[in-house]
């Protein structure tokens, strides 16, 4: 699992290794997100960009899209995920 704030890896997580639930708190150009790690979960829990559609996303399931929020730049996806992002955004 790779949490990605503009294009750059911020945190590698197995989320198979955690042991306890934790926050990470994130900054971006509009507020903080907030995202839950829990032992094969994670999910944004909050966030101040407009939208809110990275914490309406839910939990990152296997094999699912990754988790975006597009005015903050921040990507939440598995690590070995084919998918594509913009190369414009970084998102």
């Amino acid at each position: 699992m790779g949490i990605y704030s503009n294009s750059k890896l911020v945190e590698k997580i197995d989320l198979s290794q955690v042991e306890q639930e934790r926050e990470i708190t994130i900054s971006g150009k509009n507020g903080k997100n907030v995202i839950l790690v829990d032992k094969n979960s994670i999910k944004m829990l909050s966030a101040e960009c407009p939208d809110k559609v990275c914490v309406n996303h839910g939990e990152l399931k296997k094999g699912g899209a990754p988790i975006i929020c597009l005015p903050n730049k921040l990507v939440i996806r598995w690590e070995n995920s084919t998918d594509e992002y913009d190369i414009k955004t970084g998102v």
